[in-house]
């Protein structure tokens, strides 16, 4: 899913669901780690023109870099796509706070590609995507592995 001009396959859509369906006849548990760190990737690459994710989307198509979705939060009622935390633009950028409560691979990822209300966003669906690094000060992992995924939860963003 990573463009060839980052490096990558860039064989779309069709071979990843390939992928997919052959692995989860062999592991459902592998098919939906690698689930969701294709579909990080595929998400980062999917950035706004200009995003400076060009290093990352390198670093992911040799192998170097794992990325997953933090998606779903407390208070959702897991309606991944209506997130309740809210970013807020700042002097320096943008202040994101969260609670998350599932991440595929937490605390062994190097990025989180995470949901947010945007900061001008007035209604549960006004959402925006960011990719933050694993040693963002004020990002938090908490929570033992359990086997399905490496599932952990992600208990704030600050």
């Amino acid at each position: 899913m990573v463009p060839t001009e980052a490096g990558g396959s860039g064989l779309g859509p069709r071979a990843f669901a390939a992928v997919i369906a052959t692995l989860a006849e062999a592991d459902a548990s592998v098919a939906m780690v690698y689930l969701m760190h294709v579909l990080g990737a595929a998400t980062i690459a999917a950035a706004r023109p200009g995003a400076t994710v060009a290093p990352t989307l390198q670093e992911i198509a040799a192998g170097r870099h794992l990325t997953t979705l933090a998606f779903r939060e407390a208070g959702s009622r897991s309606h991944f796509w209506t997130p309740i935390s809210r970013a807020r633009q700042n002097s320096s950028g943008v202040h994101i706070t969260a609670k998350k409560s599932w991440g595929t691979s937490a605390g062994h990822a190097q990025s989180y590609v995470v949901s947010s209300l945007a900061p001008e966003g007035s209604g549960p669906t006004d959402s925006t995507l960011y990719l933050i690094p694993a040693g963002t000060p004020g990002l938090s992992v908490t929570g033992p592995c359990d086997g399905s995924g490496c599932a952990r939860t992600l208990p704030r963003l600050q």
